[in-house]
């Protein structure tokens, strides 16, 4: 293990080095923040490949997916506070 108790991203996943960067900052972050946050926030990555779907590819959303983005954008920053 490296300084800290955080193993290298290299020993972790070796074959996939996004892999391994993603769970160093997941691991950052429960090292700093509670448990409960981390995991709920990470858990809202989709949203970021759909806020960039609309964004490029110009796909529509029915009033009901619009409406579960802004309730998951809304708890986040109630966890986050």
């Amino acid at each position: 293990m490296a300084k800290g108790g955080v193993m290298s991203c290299r020993k972790m996943y070796p074959s996939h080095p996004k892999r391994g960067v993603n769970e160093f900052h997941r691991r950052s972050a429960l090292d700093h923040g509670k448990t409960s946050t981390v995991v709920t926030l990470s858990a809202l990555y989709p949203l970021v490949t759909i806020l960039l779907s609309i964004a490029f590819l110009h796909e529509k959303l029915s009033p009901r997916q619009g409406a579960g983005i802004v309730l998951a954008l809304i708890a986040s920053a109630l966890l986050a506070g």
